[in-house]
């Protein structure tokens, strides 16, 4: 069995705990999603119970890579302990046609995604560290070995429970339920959430693999989907410790799935991609099946669908789990907006509005990927309407898949409320209406909000945003053009040349984007009241207090005058 080395044996919480009680948020199921949910609203303050079924995580990986902005978030929720995480760089997909020679892309996306864009991880060993990290929170309730029963949605969510193995029975009442329990999830059969299909139904056989990189065919980090002629097939070198590899089979109607499990077949399937077969090890193998699809709605009262229960993508593009993480943390912020008073339950409405378009595209992007591969398969896709066929020839958004790989941010300097962008990263680019080719944007973590303005920061400008949680508060940085200048503080982000600056901002002063890459729009040097009435319209906040305001000019007071002395300390030791 595939297992995360130096696992802890974990004693069964719903043994020592009282299955009873009430919550300020109830999340069922503790896969990555659910995890990250329970520590982001814990740290907000809410008390949290987490209920799952399993008392480990679920030994085998299911996800392969990860895009840097879930990287972040889950750095962030681990803390200190991110560092046990392993990982390793990774790309997007490249099509093949030949699986003998896996260095000759036939079909691949104009913009390909750096090697920081994308990271290989090892799930069970996230998983693990997440759970570790629940165990750790004070306000985090764990039940693992229980298992959701029946959920009533009233006047608020209760959940009836059950411990697997006594057969005790207890009911967990909330204000808020969360249901990350899979595509087959119990929270959204009970709701009567309906689902919307985008793709056909298929079968894979995945062989997990310990290898070393330089016994592997193909490059490593890269999905590499090939188009072969007797079946479809993802396959991935990691190179990772845990897991060298991956191999995703697509299984034929009617194939003897038995005989395709047998060791001497495995053998026989992964040998084009092994250059050294006694250097390769098969840690597992297994058969699932795969439905694309999205939830028609992902929330009832206040119960919320999140991560696979809301949308469930093929494995042709990766992303899935991404989309999952990007979600709950959108989710979260806005809960806690919420739970605190400082804005009205109709912006918790914005959630599946802002995430459910993407997620629908991406799903629907990796089925028609899926559909073509099986074509050629089924002997309707010649080599000669492959070769060198872009994206658009297989039915597939280039636009998409361009900003799924290495995103562009775009700003128009025409409305405030510029396009919704996919999945933009860290290492996105930011190109504003009007301006040359698009920049490198360094620290555009879109797991939070960014304001980037031209010159020194003046804070006590943007007070107001300083009083929101720390979820929605923007992080305000300074741009300063400066030859060979690099690196950041609290509130600096300096360019590497005046020409990039010039191309970013125009005439503007303040660039704002929101998480998830969704572009606010471009301010001049004067309308930061507009900017902070039209950011806090997005989570359509109410006034902050007396209070909250003077905490916020204290504390804009302080960033001023750290700013000052590490710009000052930044720009001499730059020019010595």
């Amino acid at each position: 069995m595939l297992r995360c080395a130096g696992r802890p044996e974990r004693r069964p919480h719903a043994l020592v705990r009282e299955l009873s009680g009430r919550y300020d948020a109830v999340v069922v199921g503790c896969g990555p999603v659910g995890a990250t949910a329970a520590i982001l609203l814990a740290d907000a303050g809410m008390r949290v119970a987490i209920v799952d079924e399993s008392w480990h995580p679920f030994p085998f990986p299911r996800v392969e890579s990860v895009d840097s902005a879930a990287l972040s978030l889950f750095r962030r929720v681990l803390g200190a302990e991110a560092e046990k995480l392993s990982c390793a760089p990774a790309s997007g997909p490249a099509v093949y046609t030949d699986k003998s020679r896996l260095d000759k892309p036939t079909v691949k996306p104009a913009l390909y995604a750096d090697a920081e864009s994308r990271a290989s991880i090892f799930q069970p060993q996230l998983e693990d560290l997440l759970r570790s990290a629940l165990e750790r929170h004070a306000r985090v309730h764990e039940f693992f070995g229980v298992s959701a029963r029946h959920l009533a949605n009233e006047a608020e969510p209760a959940l009836m429970v059950e411990d697997v193995i006594s057969g005790k029975m207890g009911t967990l009442s909330a204000t808020y339920l969360l249901g990350c329990d899979g595509a087959h999830g119990f929270v959204r059969v009970q709701s009567g959430l309906q689902l919307r299909v985008l793709g056909s139904p298929a079968s894979f056989l995945v062989v997990d693999a310990e290898a070393p990189l330089d016994g592997l065919a193909g490059t490593s980090g890269e999905l590499h989907l090939v188009a072969d002629a007797e079946r479809p097939l993802v396959y991935a070198p990691l190179g990772l410790r845990e897991l060298g590899a991956r191999w995703q089979f697509g299984i034929r109607p009617g194939e003897d799935v038995p005989a395709l499990r047998a060791p001497e077949r495995i053998r026989t399937l992964i040998a084009p991609f092994v250059a050294q077969p006694e250097r390769v090890r098969v840690l597992q193998h297994t058969v699932y099946a795969h439905t694309p699809f999205v939830a028609e709605r992902w929330r009832t009262r206040n119960v919320f669908l999140c991560g696979d229960s809301a949308h469930s993508t093929a494995p042709f593009l990766g992303g899935g789990l991404s989309l999952g993480a990007g979600g709950v943390a959108n989710l979260c912020a806005k809960l806690e907006l919420v739970w605190r008073g400082m804005a009205d339950d109709a912006l918790l409405d914005a959630y599946q509005a802002e995430c459910a378009p993407l997620a629908e595209a991406h799903v629907r992007a990796a089925a028609r990927v899926g559909e073509a591969l099986w074509a050629r398969a089924g002997g309707r896709g010649g080599g000669g309407w492959w070769a060198g066929a872009p994206w658009t020839r297989l039915g597939i958004d280039s636009a998409l898949l361009e900003h799924a790989l290495q995103p562009v941010v775009p700003v128009d300097a025409s409305t405030r409320d510029a396009a919704r962008v996919s999945n933009a990263l860290p290492h996105a680019r930011v190109r504003v209406a009007g301006g040359s080719a698009a920049v490198p944007l360094a620290l555009l973590q879109v797991d939070r909000p960014k304001i980037v303005t031209t010159g020194v920061v003046n804070i006590g400008e943007l007070e107001a945003l300083q009083a929101l949680p720390d979820s929605v508060r923007p992080r305000v940085f300074s741009t300063h053009a400066a030859r060979r200048l690099s690196g950041t503080s609290a509130t600096a982000l300096e360019f590497a040349a005046e020409a990039e600056q010039r191309s970013l901002f125009g005439r503007a002063g303040y660039v704002v984007v929101l998480s998830g890459g969704r572009a606010l729009g471009r301010y001049a040097h004067g309308e930061e009241a507009a900017l902070v009435d039209e950011y806090c319209a997005v989570f359509r906040l109410k006034p902050p207090a007396a209070s909250e305001l003077a905490l916020a000019r204290a504390r804009a007071k302080l960033l001023m005058e750290y700013s000052s002395i590490d710009l000052h300390s930044r720009a001499a030791g730059a020019h010595t």
